[in-house]
């Protein structure tokens, strides 16, 4: 399990290092732009941070839309999935703290010092 702790630190410190807040995208007829920060400024257009361009595929315009969606929500959903990971880590520590003291309970009614 080291390997996957280790590869889980690394996948926080990736998440906590990236651009904060909500991403979005915004397609202009060939390219996806993906970007955070993204507000409506008190004359009416929006600004935002640029994170990243995907340029469509001649030939799979459809793929292009899923890649940029997928990045798209990748800030809200690997949070959300480490978050699921910890807890279910949690739980099983929890179990195997719990499972440890019942099989000393069943040595000790083994060895005859519980009736």
């Amino acid at each position: 399990m080291p390997e996957q702790t280790t590869r889980l630190a690394e996948i926080e410190a990736r998440t906590a290092a990236a651009t904060g807040g909500t991403w979005g995208t915004h397609y202009d007829g060939t390219v996806y732009y993906l970007a955070s920060d993204i507000r409506l400024t008190s004359a009416g257009t929006t600004c935002a941070r640029e994170i990243a361009e995907l340029h469509d595929d001649p030939d799979d315009k459809t793929q292009t839309y899923r890649d940029a969606t997928f990045i798209r929500q990748a800030r809200a959903d690997i949070p959300y999935l480490l978050a699921e990971l910890r807890q279910r880590d949690a739980e099983i520590a929890e179990l195997q703290a719990k499972l440890a003291v019942r099989e000393r309970q069943l040595d000790d009614v083994d060895a005859g010092v519980i009736a």
